[in-house]
């Protein structure tokens, strides 16, 4: 949950030692999630692009892990010797 203090991070510099004016963020997934968790304390953000941003850290996780644990279910039971039948 740090990463939006390294957006903060990224736009300070980009309005300090860059010397951008006006600066937007474009974010997908976390990134997104860091730019939104940013932009509601820095209300001077030209703007958001924010690509399939998600509401908790727990739901990725259980859809990243999905898939393999279906594949270890699936293989569990799954006998390993078919010959022997």
């Amino acid at each position: 949950h740090f990463e939006k203090d390294d957006v903060e991070a990224a736009v300070t510099w980009l309005r300090t030692v860059a010397g951008a004016g006006a600066v937007a963020l474009w974010g997908r997934s976390m990134g997104a999630t860091s730019a939104l968790l940013h932009a509601a304390r820095d209300g001077s953000l030209a703007g958001l692009i924010c690509d399939s941003p998600f509401s908790s850290v727990e739901a990725v996780s259980l859809e990243a892990w999905k898939p393999s644990i279906m594949a270890s279910l699936a293989s569990a039971h799954t006998p390993k010797d078919t010959s022997q039948r």
